[in-house]
């Protein structure tokens, strides 16, 4: 797959969720996990955070762990776990960018 592709698709989604994050970041928290999930595979990331200790994987983890609480999640969990996600988002974009 042509490596601008699949980076154009996932701005183009990410850019629809961030409009989101601010009006319902509860709603959009699930969608940023799954784009953010389906990045990690396509790059090649095994999704077991027991192999990657603290590392993206890990911070990969606790965001969607929060993500999957739901409605029972607390909004400084949410705010964080966005945070985690779209750190994630921005080092997987910089890594396709590279040669």
């Amino acid at each position: 797959m042509d490596p601008g592709l699949d980076r154009h698709e996932w701005s183009t989604e990410f850019a629809q969720i961030e409009e989101g994050m601010h009006d319902d970041p509860f709603d959009a928290l699930p969608a940023l996990t799954e784009l953010v999930g389906r990045m990690l595979g396509e790059r090649g990331y095994e999704l077991d955070p027991g192999r990657d200790e603290g590392g993206i994987v890990h911070e990969f983890a606790d965001a969607k762990a929060i993500s999957e609480q739901g409605a029972d999640a607390g909004p400084g969990d949410v705010a964080l776990a966005l945070q985690k996600l779209v750190g994630i988002y921005e080092f997987l974009d910089d890594q396709r960018r590279a040669p």
